[in-house]
């Protein structure tokens, strides 16, 4: 709850649930990716692993896409003014406490569009320039799976006395509605892509359909050390949420500088993912809401060379 971290790409839900309730795209809209790499506005050289050319946005999003985001944020932008994709980070509660119950809880990190640099409409999309706590982007994701309400996350629902009378309840304040239920919808199909057939392959579970984004961010420098990035240190990430029919419980995993070899975090925190969520599920007795034969991939725990192509 106080420690902070940049989301990578699992941040990437924010303005494409943006763009999608705006109107400016769908799943099917076509957006040229420029086969992986692309130099932004003449700002910053940007690549994907997974090269693409001009694929529809449920793709791009499936394969986490840099250039294919900050394109679809900059149609926010260019429609409605950075003013516009700042709202839309601080509706999914980025730069605030989530609620009352945890103590010491960090806002984060993140500074409000008057003091943008000019990478900040690159950076910001990718999950970069920003800094989360786990119950944010826990919060953000149950969102998109409760149905586009920005809850308020607590430890202890209520309290009760030995004669049974409740001396203690949460009283939360009225949920806050940040997108339709159709957008809601249409992001949490976006993110079962991702785990059918994209960059979240190990967190797919048999016998629950579970949606999420994968997230591998370079560890910022310090100031003192210079700033920018470290080469060779990384945060993985997976987020989701299960089961895509009637989901009852969201999960994020985050691995701090992972010694493994490949270090992203479909690879790294979607076993995770998978298992705590699957445990959790078969515990909390949820009916099956099982992948369609054919879709799930036993093998891919070990198809390393296919993950290094796929993040």
């Amino acid at each position: 709850i106080s420690f902070v971290f940049e989301p990578g790409s699992a941040f990437k839900i924010v303005p494409f649930t943006a763009a999608i309730e705006l109107g400016l795209c769908a799943p099917g809209t076509k957006v040229d990716c420029e086969n992986g790499a692309w130099n932004a506005f003449g700002l910053r050289r940007i690549r994907d692993v997974h090269k693409m050319g001009t694929v529809t946005v449920a793709e791009m999003f499936a394969h986490s896409s840099n250039i294919g985001t900050i394109k679809i944020a900059h149609d926010i932008v260019l429609a409605h003014g950075p003013a516009e994709l700042d709202a839309w980070i601080r509706r999914f509660g980025f730069g605030e406490k989530t609620g009352r119950d945890l103590r010491h809880e960090s806002a984060g990190f993140y500074h409000p569009d008057g003091k943008w640099t000019k990478f900040s409409e690159i950076s910001l999309p990718m999950g970069q320039e920003i800094a989360v706590t786990m119950p944010q982007l826990a919060r953000a994701f149950a969102a998109i799976a409760n149905g586009g309400y920005l809850v308020e996350p607590h430890l202890v629902d209520h309290v009760a006395g030995n004669d049974g009378q409740t001396a203690y309840r949460f009283e939360s304040g009225a949920p806050r509605r940040i997108m339709s239920e159709s957008t809601a919808a249409t992001m949490r199909e976006l993110c079962y892509g991702v785990v059918e057939h994209g960059t979240g392959k190990h967190a797919a579970i048999p016998k629950y359909r579970a949606g999420g984004k994968t997230g591998t961010a370079q560890v910022a420098r310090p100031k003192s050390e210079g700033g920018g990035y470290y080469l060779d240190r990384h945060t993985a990430v997976f987020a989701g949420f299960a089961p895509i029919s009637d989901p009852r419980l969201v999960t994020v995993i985050v691995v701090c500088n992972p010694q493994s070899e490949i270090y992203y975090g479909g690879y790294v925190c979607g076993p995770v993912f998978k298992a705590v969520m699957r445990e959790s599920l078969i515990r909390l007795e949820c009916p099956e809401d099982p992948m369609p034969a054919g879709t799930f991939d036993a093998s891919a725990d070990t198809d390393d060379a296919e993950v290094l192509v796929a993040q």
